[in-house]
């Protein structure tokens, strides 16, 4: 009986579903026509005026604050997450700077120390 009760619950519940006449699936136009309470059936037309108005009116929200001109040249310049990129491009900087100035003289010191001690070895060998 109880199970009776939750099927009768269940169907009362799930919507009406019914398969669209070949007139009706000629002229549909993407709108899906629902059946109210009161068997009366309505088309979704406001939801879709008001879609259209949304996609014609574009609004720009703008937060005042007092960060001034730089960082909206920047953000313009460089997109929403600019202080990230910055911190990219001086770190990619830093490690140039640091390859150029420390490590390529270090190994060129390093080749000609090496060069040097080969030479010293070779006047020896003989």
């Amino acid at each position: 009986m109880e199970e009776n009760v939750r099927e009768q619950a269940a169907r009362e519940d799930a919507p009406n579903v019914r398969v669209m006449t070949e007139a009706e699936r000629e002229n549909y136009q993407g709108v899906t026509l629902e059946q109210a309470p009161d068997g009366q059936t309505y088309t979704g037309d406001q939801d879709q005026a008001e879609r259209e108005a949304a996609e014609r009116l574009h609004v720009v929200f703008a937060q005042g604050d007092a960060k001034g001109l730089r960082d909206e040249l920047l953000r313009r310049f460089l997109g929403n997450h600019w202080k990230l990129k910055l911190i990219g491009i001086g770190s990619a900087i830093a490690l140039a700077v640091f390859l150029f100035f420390i490590a390529l003289p270090a190994v060129a010191m390093f080749v000609v120390l090496g060069g040097i001690l080969f030479l010293i070895a070779q006047l020896f060998s003989f």
